[in-house]
């Protein structure tokens, strides 16, 4: 009986793992701080912050630009989905402390701010991109069979 009710709740908390990991898989972008900040303060910081993103795959690989620099690695949930374990390629751990967790929005505190994040389709970079391709002028093309103003027509010989 014991070893029963012992798999169950090991089976019921997988299933909240498996859950709560979905959750958290797909591409985030910086929304805003979750913390009062003075209006200089925050001026700086949001250099750094603007092109925040975290994108976390099914594979448990994760792809982010925090605070400027961009790195890749593993990731996992741990202490009953309250906080994310990231593991750089570099071997380095970052312990991130989940505040709230939405379909579309997630809070973390990485120990040095609390940020605002939201569930996007594409990376901001990858949006940016796309925003300058629309915002160059696409070069014109001239109709064919027209001629131009002020050409006088050529008058045709008579056989």
């Amino acid at each position: 009986m014991k070893t029963l009710l012992s798999l169950s709740l090991l089976m019921a908390y997988a299933a909240t793992s498996d859950e709560t990991v979905k959750k958290y898989i797909g591409t985030w972008n910086f929304k805003d701080f979750t913390e009062q900040l003075e209006p200089e303060q925050k001026e700086v910081i949001m250099d750094y912050c603007k092109d925040m993103y975290v994108s976390f795959s099914e594979d448990m690989t994760y792809e982010a630009r925090i605070i400027g620099n961009n790195e890749t690695g593993k990731w996992s949930v741990l202490d009953e989905q309250n906080k994310i374990l990231m593991v750089n390629s570099e071997g380095n751990e970052r312990k991130v402390m989940v505040t709230f967790l939405s379909d579309d929005e997630v809070s973390f505190n990485m120990g040095f701010g609390g940020f605002l994040l939201n569930k996007v389709k594409e990376k901001k970079e990858d949006i940016e991109e796309k925003e300058e391709e629309v915002k160059e002028p696409k070069p014109t093309k001239k109709k064919k069979g027209k001629k131009e103003k002020g050409k006088k027509k050529g008058k045709k010989k008579k056989k």
